[in-house]
């Protein structure tokens, strides 16, 4: 799963504000479900820790993802990796 954070902090910077502020572009979901296909994994997810926007469902998705691998025919050879 690709987990994108800060999601309260998005916003499509202009040029000028790119320059002043040293800000770079955020990541749009589309962007990071690219990112997550191309890394082959089965879920993109993001939320916000500050507001707790979709923090709860994030971390439902997880348990569920997690329970399914962790059983059965289906389980997962490989672990978590946080970057």
């Amino acid at each position: 799963m690709v987990l994108g954070l800060k999601r309260d902090l998005r916003k499509e910077w202009t040029d000028e504000e790119k320059s002043a502020y040293g800000k770079g572009e955020s990541v749009m979901p589309q962007e990071g479900l690219g990112i997550a296909q191309r890394m082959r994994v089965d879920r993109y997810a993001e939320c916000s820790a500050l507001t707790g926007e979709l923090c709860r469902e994030v971390v439902q998705d997880i348990a569920k993802t997690v329970a399914k691998a962790s059983v059965g025919e289906g389980k997962s050879e490989g672990g978590c990796v946080v970057m």
